[in-house]
């Protein structure tokens, strides 16, 4: 999280981490504890992956308006996979984050996928700035 906050490569590379991350699924009725923290790992993997593509100094020769879309409906699927646990009334119980909690962080990804990209002239900010200028709203709204 700090590395990318910061702009700056992880310590340590997604690829060199072999710990599966733990099972959520249980049986009916029964609360899954793990599954909001493990919802919020698999989007930090998909924001290290963004910060590769986007951030690397490859990221120009290999950047493409299909990559972007690509990135983007990860971040839409990583949004339908928000655990139901987040839209109880006591979802902190759980304990879970609200979902509104998780519609902001993948407001985040995509402003850490878009702003760079809308930062220079070019096919990029055309296809992707009012994309970008619709994320931040978004994301106004749910603050």
């Amino acid at each position: 999280m700090v590395s990318l906050l910061l702009g700056r490569p992880p310590g340590i590379a997604d690829d060199d981490i072999d710990a599966e991350l733990p099972a959520v699924d249980v049986g009916p009725g029964e609360s899954r504890p793990m599954a909001s923290a493990v919802h919020y790992i698999k989007l930090k993997q998909l924001e290290s992956q963004i910060q590769r593509a986007v951030f690397s100094i490859r990221r120009r020769a290999a950047m493409s308006p299909d990559g972007v879309q690509q990135f983007l409906q990860a971040i839409e699927q990583w949004e339908k996979d928000i655990p139901e646990e987040s839209v109880l009334e006591d979802h902190w119980a759980v304990p879970s984050c609200s979902k509104d909690w998780f519609l902001l962080r993948s407001v985040e990804a995509r402003l850490h996928l878009l702003r760079p990209l809308c930062n220079e002239e070019g096919e990029m900010t055309q296809n992707f700035l009012p994309l970008l200028a619709k994320t931040a709203a978004r994301g106004c709204e749910l603050q």
